[in-house]
Parts: C-alpha cells; structure tokens; sequence
C-alpha cells in the first residue's frame, strides 16, 4: 500500500504539475502561431497549382526549412 504524501511533498507536486502545465502552454501557443504563419501560405499556393490545372509538390523538408527561417 503506498503511503499518504506530506503536505510539503503534495505541494511540491503541485508546483511541479503547475509549472509543466505552463510550460506546455507556451509551447502549443508558439505552435499555433508558427502553424497560422505557415499553413495559409501552403494552403494558398495548393489552391493555386489547383486552379491552374497543375499538381501540388510539396514536400515536408520544404515545411520544415520555411519554419526554420521563421525563428
């Protein structure tokens, strides 16, 4: 049977679940607008290769070379 945590300990892995909650926060907020800036402009050029008849080539490296120079 495990045992009761202390208070200190209780509170401590508040603070830590806390502050990881944070962290995941930013992090899928910096996503989101990394996603905003980067998928309109691919949408974009599909709908452009699509409405003049030709094929779309798009290739992850490409994406992860545009997201690069977004930083």
């Amino acid at each position: 049977m495990a045992r009761r945590k202390t208070t200190q300990e209780a509170e401590r892995f508040a603070l830590a679940k806390s502050i990881r909650s944070f962290v995941r926060l930013k992090y899928a907020l910096a996503a989101d607008e990394e996603i905003n800036e980067v998928l309109f402009d691919i949408l974009d050029q599909y709908d452009a290769a699509l409405g003049a008849g030709e094929a779309f080539d798009f290739s992850l490296s490409e994406l992860v070379d545009s997201t690069k120079r977004l930083k």
